[in-house]
């Protein structure tokens, strides 16, 4: 759970299910990677006002989460409401609870990946991320690019 999302996916030219893939496939189904950003699991504005994450002012390293996908799968959202969905196939990849047994493991994994995210901060230099924030970017303008193509 706590890598869901966190990389793009490498088989980009098979045809396979991307909502069960846990790579990303799409910018709206990307998510940082929460051991090294720290964000909330709060909506940006840029999510709220349906822009893409690119115009946020603060880029990769604004403080709210940019898709839902990073607010379902954040270690403080993940599996905290119960699944109400019919069609779901109660796999690990669920971001909702089934059970109160499943809902409380999810809580203590969660704590415990927090703890140690906490205690190993990760060190990462303002070039490291400025550079990384422009491929986040650059990434996110030639697959909206390619996304805007689909719908066509």
């Amino acid at each position: 759970m706590f890598k869901y999302k966190t990389a793009w996916c490498p088989n980009k030219k098979d045809s396979h299910d991307s909502k069960s893939c846990i790579y990303a496939h799409h910018t709206r189904d990307f998510r940082r990677p929460p051991e090294i950003f720290r964000y909330q699991p709060e909506d940006c504005d840029t999510l709220v006002k349906g822009v893409g994450w690119d115009k946020c002012e603060k880029g990769i390293m604004c403080n709210k989460c940019h898709t839902t996908v990073e607010r379902l799968y954040h270690p403080d959202k993940y599996k905290r409401i119960y699944c109400d969905r019919q069609r779901c196939n109660k796999s690990e990849i669920c971001a909702f609870y089934h059970n109160t047994k499943e809902r409380g493991q999810a809580i203590k994994e969660c704590k415990n990946y927090k703890r140690n995210i906490n205690s190993r901060h990760a060190v990462i230099t303002a070039n490291d991320l400025n550079t990384l924030n422009q491929q986040v970017k650059a990434f996110y303008v030639a697959h909206q690019k390619e996304e805007q193509k689909e719908l066509l």
